[in-house]
């Protein structure tokens, strides 16, 4: 009931001010602020840290941010990856531990967040690790497992490099050096960036393919889209000479491309072109830029091998869906995958003659394999085995089709054919750093690890933001008693992908058991998925120092009632890490008979060929029984 007074006007409402440490994300001006003074956030960033702000404490997926960031843009999870070392880098985060990693699955705001005169939000995950000491150590250590490997990593090189840099001093790029950045979309339907994407990917792969020219990776030139990089930066961060930047317009059966050479170092234009064609002739187009690139250049193209080349021009239709399905196959998320699939088979259909979009169908099948489990593995072999071997007959010149045929070949346990389709792949295609990684993959299983560094090293420098390249690089360092640099490409790694730099502690947990360094390799073995077959393994050997340990005898069973061939392996490296030969070739022998009773052998086949490189069965080499082991190996390779 009015009381007869007039009633005052209501507060208008005004925007959250969301305050966390000494920081400020002001909504109202769309800025944040450190101290009151300003810190740039270019607006993916800024719109990643509001969402991460406003849902404190809770898991936030990788799918909610591209929903919610990207909604009108075709992205990959790249665009998610430099957000948020944009962010961390804003919000001083070096240690990974205000914004949590949960690997696989998304990111989570540690810190506690209050809007302006409210008390702090309300957190579905408990925060009282963050702002102040945990109450014993296994709390702390599972509050901050994203920023374990950096922690641990820190620890390392000052120990052991007496306070050096992590990485080597920068090299000036190679001359001859370049990276393709992806064209901007200036068309009026934001779905057309998967046409740009398609026709950049195409000019880097036919300037791959001459041998005077240094051409950096797709998976990293491509990190830079949708984002405001200078020119310097960029070739500092892939160790360039040169950028091809451009954008692109289509309008009706028209596509008008316009690309630019800079140099990095001067940030001068060499070279400028605008190209105006009928869209049925991007193919065309594509070839008269990477021409006049090249030529730019100085780069020898006369002496380029016919044979690398397609001789089968695509149905038009068939060909833009293609690129369209491989860019949603760069998601990776089930949708995604979905969509491509699609995709491809209207190519095949179009065009069934189209060699490409066979080969890349055969790959969707395995990616959907992988993420949904839905086709059986047999099912995959089936159908995606039939699209491999269509596209190997009818493009056998194609690098790309030789290694995802080859592929299928491995699963189906014919090593032969599918080494030499990788062979056949690397002399198409020898700076194909994933041929490069596979052909590296495939010497560190056949033993000759410090080759296997020596190739792994040049997919990194044709690769050098690719997460993947990375990992395997400390793998093959570790397997080559290279600590040393293991610990700085994990580093580094850390910083690219701190969830592959999580998966990847396994190696620095053995290198602190390799070297006796119990207490360091403990602590290390607490950042570990509890559901981890390594941490168990690892845990397991911790009986060498701890004899009584009860968590090393948990693990120990735990790995006991695993029915695989990865798990006997495991038991025998652990009971050789122990001392006990006896114990360790009986468990030999039982992945002997477990392998033999699996009729898809390739994962499998997998784990017997690394035991070769296996650092806790080198004190079984020197006993009769380990030449039988390797003799079996090798019948099991044929």
């Amino acid at each position: 009931m009015s009381n007869g007074q007039p009633h005052p006007d209501p507060e208008p409402a005004r925007a959250p001010r969301y305050a966390f440490e000494d920081f400020i994300l002001d909504t109202s001006s769309g800025t944040l602020l450190h101290n009151g003074q300003e810190i740039p956030l270019r607006k993916q960033a800024y719109e990643m840290l509001l969402i991460l702000l406003q849902r404190a404490g809770e898991l936030v997926s990788k799918d909610d941010l591209l929903r919610e960031i990207w909604s009108e843009a075709v992205v990959t999870e790249n665009s998610i990856t430099q957000c948020l070392k944009e962010v961390r880098h804003a919000i001083g985060d070096g240690e990974l531990s205000k914004i949590r990693t949960v690997p696989k699955r998304g990111y989570i705001f540690t810190l506690p967040v209050r809007l302006e005169g409210k008390p702090p939000q309300a957190s579905s995950e408990p925060l009282q690790a963050v702002g102040k000491p945990p109450s014993s150590r296994a709390a702390g250590l599972a509050a901050f497992a994203a920023a374990a490997l950096v922690a641990l990593v820190a620890w390392w090189m000052l120990e052991n490099r007496a306070g050096q840099p992590p990485t080597a001093e920068p090299t000036p790029p190679p001359e001859n050096s370049i990276a393709v950045l992806p064209l901007v979309n200036m068309s009026a339907d934001p779905e057309m960036t998967y046409l740009g994407d398609g026709i950049a990917e195409e000019i880097l792969n036919q300037l791959a393919g001459l041998p005077d020219l240094l051409v950096i990776a797709r998976t990293s030139s491509f990190q830079f889209q949708d984002q405001q990089h200078d020119v310097a930066e960029i070739g500092e961060q892939l160790n360039v000479a040169h950028v091809l930047e451009g954008s692109f317009r289509v309008d009706d059966d028209r596509v008008r491309v316009t690309a630019q050479l800079i140099d990095t170092a001067s940030q001068t234009h060499l070279w400028s072109r605008t190209y105006d064609r009928q869209l049925d002739n991007i193919f065309e187009l594509q070839t008269e830029v990477a021409l006049a690139v090249a030529r730019e250049l100085q780069a020898t193209v006369a002496g380029e091998s016919e044979n690398k080349k397609s001789a089968h021009v695509p149905h038009p239709e068939a060909y833009r869906a293609v690129l369209k399905g491989w860019h949603h196959y760069q998601y990776r998320t089930v949708e995604d995958l979905e969509q491509a699939l699609a995709l491809f088979k209207r190519a095949t259909e179009l065009d069934p003659d189209f060699g490409l979009a066979w080969a890349r169908l055969s790959t969707t099948y395995l990616a959907l394999h992988d993420s949904t489990q839905e086709l059986t593995l047999r099912e995959t072999l089936r159908m995606g085995g039939m699209a491999a071997s269509r596209a190997i007959t009818l493009e056998p010149n194609l690098a790309e089709v030789q290694l995802r045929a080859g592929f299928y070949a491995y699963l189906a346990g014919d090593v032969d054919r599918a080494e030499a389709m990788l062979d056949r792949a690397y002399e198409l295609e020898p700076n194909n750093p994933l041929i490069i990684s596979a052909l590296a993959g495939r010497m560190l299983h056949d033993g000759k690890v410090d080759t296997a560094v020596k190739f792994q090293r040049r997919a990194v420098d044709l690769d050098p933001l690719a997460g993947p390249s990375r990992e395997n690089l400390a793998a093959m360092l570790f397997y080559a008693g290279n600590f040393d640099e293991m610990y700085r490409e994990l580093e580094i790694l850390s910083q690219l992908n701190p969830e592959m730099a999580i998966a990847s502690l396994a190696y620095v947990v053995w290198s602190h058991l390799l070297r006796g360094e119990w207490q360091e390799a403990e602590e290390a073995i607490a950042q570990m998925s509890p559901s981890d077959e390594m941490r168990h393994q690892s845990s397991a050997m911790l009986a060498k120092h701890y004899p009584h340990s009860e968590a090393a005898s948990a693990s120990l069973q735990w790995l006991q009632q695993q029915n695989t061939v990865l798990a006997s392996i495991q038991l025998a490296e652990v009971q050789a890490f122990l001392g006990d030969a006896e114990g360790a070739f009986e468990h030999l022998e039982t992945a002997i008979a477990r392998y033999e009773a699996i009729p898809t052998r390739y994962w499998e086949l997998r784990s017997l060929r690394a035991s070769r490189n296996s650092h806790f069965l080198k004190s079984l080499h020197e006993d009769p029984r380990w030449d039988e082991w390797l003799r079996y190996v090798a019948q099991a390779e044929s």
